[in-house]
């Protein structure tokens, strides 16, 4: 939704677009959408049936970034573009100060949803939940719900 991919450079799709790419999926019957972009992200949320946030720790993010660096690097991984040792640096960065800064502020825009959300610190969690939606059977909250009332 965000970008738009082609070989010569990938570029930013104005928000006209982005929103246009964003109703046009949510005026489907089944969607997952995926990314950090919280702000613009409001009608997804409300919509949703869940909303799964995976909070892996700081350090396995980190690392997830340096291996995935280094497998773009040495040719083992494909990715959208070649990661440079200045962006790895400003990924780790970000990576640092996500807790910080961004996440208190994904939460504030979620208060409205928690009784959707479900808090997974490993994907791995994730898959009851998506064994479950693909067998097209209602999806069993009871664990977001516990944790919605923590």
């Amino acid at each position: 939704m965000v970008w738009r991919r082609n070989p010569k450079g990938d570029t930013r799709n104005p928000e006209e677009v982005r929103d246009a790419i964003l109703q046009s999926v949510l005026s489907q019957d089944h969607w997952i959408i995926e990314g950090v972009h919280h702000r613009w992200l409001v009608d997804s949320f409300k919509q949703a049936d869940a909303i799964i946030y995976l909070d892996p720790p700081v350090r396995k993010r980190s690392r997830r970034i340096v291996s995935r660096f280094i497998k773009q690097r040495l040719g083992l991984e494909a990715g959208n573009y070649m990661l440079s040792f200045s962006h790895l640096l400003q990924l780790m960065k970000w990576n640092r100060d996500f807790d910080r800064k961004i996440r208190p502020d994904i939460f504030r825009v979620l208060e409205s949803y928690k009784s959707k959300l479900i808090l997974l610190e490993d994907n791995s969690y994730f898959e009851p939940y998506l064994a479950q939606w693909s067998a097209n059977r209602p999806l069993v909250l009871a664990e977001a719900a516990r944790r919605a009332e923590e």
